[in-house]
């Protein structure tokens, strides 16, 4: 299965403490991820291992030339965010939706680019 999410890639921000209560600053973001899960939702969770590759396209910098922002297209950004907040949001937001929970994650690979335009491409593999 193959889930393309257009617009800038999410991280996984870290939970913060407000007073005595803590709460998750991610969670906006995790519903804008279900909501774009919603129309290729299985009927039901997959239920079995599952493997997991997530390509992020980051925006290349408008403030670089236009020749710059084509030769860096499709080049690997080894800039933040970390490849494990990348994979943590959208493992978190697939919970329940594309598969029953992310322990059954065996195998997970996630690769940052540069692009003109910013996505988010998740291939979900059955084992």
């Amino acid at each position: 299965m193959k889930i393309e999410i257009p617009g800038q890639p999410f991280s996984q921000k870290r939970h913060r403490t407000n007073g005595h209560r803590r709460y998750d600053p991610s969670a906006t973001d995790k519903k804008t991820i279900r909501k774009q899960l919603l129309p290729i939702k299985p009927p039901k969770p997959l239920e079995g291992e599952i493997g997991l590759i997530i390509e992020a396209h980051f925006q290349t910098p408008k403030s670089w030339s236009e020749k710059k922002q084509k030769e860096f297209e499709g080049l690997y950004r080894p800039k933040s965010p970390d490849v494990d907040n990348i994979f943590k949001i959208y493992s978190d937001a697939m919970n329940g939706y594309i598969f029953e929970d992310d322990r059954q994650i065996i195998h997970g690979v996630v690769v940052k680019y540069y692009s003109m335009n910013p996505k988010t491409v998740i291939t979900v593999s059955e084992f």
